[in-house]
């Protein structure tokens, strides 16, 4: 189940890795390691943005 269909593949990998590793590594229960999930990826999604628009004013 993908809980933003607008993300890039990058980004599903990214919080079906995050979410899986919070929920059996860091012992969460599944609904709080999926949204700590989608904070990672909007966090990386931020910073990409952020950087791309450095870039460009360069």
């Amino acid at each position: 189940m993908s809980p933003a269909p607008t993300w890039t593949a990058d980004e599903q990998a990214l919080y079906d890795e995050r979410a899986a590793i919070a929920e059996y590594d860091g012992g969460l229960p599944r609904k709080i390691a999926e949204a700590t999930a989608r904070g990672e990826v909007a966090k990386a999604r931020r910073e990409a943005e952020q950087s791309r628009n450095s870039k460009q004013a360069a």
